[in-house]
């Protein structure tokens, strides 16, 4: 079963990202976040990623723009000391 995504884009010491971003794989993930941050305007990002179903989908719409309703992220995006991009299993 392949899943599907959510991702909470955070600039280093911001809050995150105001809405979530729903991608289908973890590579599609990889290019959304590096568009996230050139258009924020710094490479200083990190992002939590959830699993999530239907009605986890429904739940974050829900709370764009007020936080994120999910505990844990099962992956996380970071940038590494040479500017490449890795996905972490936390």
């Amino acid at each position: 079963m392949a899943y599907k995504w959510i991702m909470y884009v955070q600039p280093e010491g911001m809050p995150h990202i105001p809405g979530p971003t729903f991608v289908t794989s973890l590579s599609k993930a990889r290019e959304e976040f590096e568009i996230e941050c050139r258009n924020i305007g710094t490479d200083e990002c990190t992002a939590a990623l959830y699993p999530y179903s239907d009605e986890d989908g429904e739940s974050a719409e829900e709370f764009a723009g007020i936080g994120i309703p999910f505990d844990y992220p099962s992956r996380r995006i970071e940038r590494g000391p040479n500017g490449g991009i890795h996905v972490l299993n936390t």
